[in-house]
């Protein structure tokens, strides 16, 4: 064999020890990588990937629901929520219900006034009613009966004349003033226009008009009025002030009406009054 020169034989043994070098590394490469526990990615994978990718969508976070209006991507379909059920019973967008109407109130005058199960003497009676009781009108009837009901619910038929729908400041002895008041407002509560009419004085009726006077009541459906306090303004002459709510096309409407009752030739007459609207309390 023909012997390479010196040079030449150096360069060998540099490449035999470099290769030498390079299979250690790799050797030693390979220990490092079974204590590694850091998956690496596989052959074909783009790199550009990081290294935490799932293969499922994580859940959403705080903040990526569609409550907060941040984080979701508007190609990913909406989020849903549990909705409890809806009851069938209550109604999702409940409109308020207008309030019903009341009913007019009247108040029992007699003592020991019956209460009949019908309309008629011959009828069984319900039970007895108590003076100043408080009563509520079911149906006028034209004839000489009542339908009405107690405070606590309780449906019967009286007469139409132990009741008056203006209770009196004195229970006990209404003035002759009072009376004519009551009188006066009973009419004008069964709609009995033409005899509360004749309640008026003469002078106020040149005044006030029938048809006037029946058209300020035809808006009213009911009436409940308290008699609050009787004034003596000289002889035969009184200032009564009456407390009511009105019933106005459904809606209730405080008044507080002045009137002054008198003796005119002889006889009792409404001759002047006011109605004031009040204010109602809340």
């Amino acid at each position: 064999m023909k012997q390479l020169p010196l040079n030449s034989r150096h360069w060998v043994m540099v490449a035999l020890a470099s290769a030498i070098l390079m299979i250690g590394a790799l050797q030693a490469a390979k220990m490092l990588k079974k204590d590694d526990p850091t998956p690496q990615p596989t052959s074909g994978t783009d790199q550009s990937l990081p290294l935490n990718t799932l293969d499922d969508a994580p859940p959403p976070m705080p903040g990526m629901t569609g409550l907060s209006g941040g984080g979701q991507s508007p190609t990913d379909p909406p989020l849903e929520f549990d909705v409890p059920p809806v009851d069938p019973g209550i109604p999702v967008d409940p409109v308020a219900k207008k309030e019903e109407p009341r009913l007019p109130t009247v108040w029992v005058t007699e003592v020991g006034a019956k209460a009949y199960s019908e309309p008629g003497f011959n009828m069984p009676v319900l039970r007895e009613l108590g003076q100043w009781e408080e009563l509520l009108i079911v149906e006028f009837s034209k004839e000489n009966w009542d339908h009405v009901q107690d405070l606590q619910g309780q449906q019967f038929w009286i007469q139409k004349k132990i009741v008056t729908s203006i209770r009196p400041r004195n229970l006990s002895q209404p003035s002759v003033a009072e009376k004519k008041v009551m009188d006066f407002y009973t009419q004008v509560a069964h709609r009995e226009h033409s005899d509360a009419y004749v309640h008026l004085s003469p002078e106020w009726k040149r005044e006030l008009s029938f048809d006037e006077f029946v058209t300020g009541y035809s808006h009213v459906d009911s009436l409940r009025s308290e008699i609050v306090n009787v004034l003596e303004l000289g002889p035969d002459r009184y200032q009564v002030d009456v407390a009511m709510e009105a019933i106005e096309e459904g809606s209730p409407v405080d008044y507080l009406g002045i009137y002054t009752v008198e003796k005119v030739d002889g006889k009792w007459y409404l001759t002047s009054g006011s109605l004031n609207k009040q204010a109602r309390g809340f």
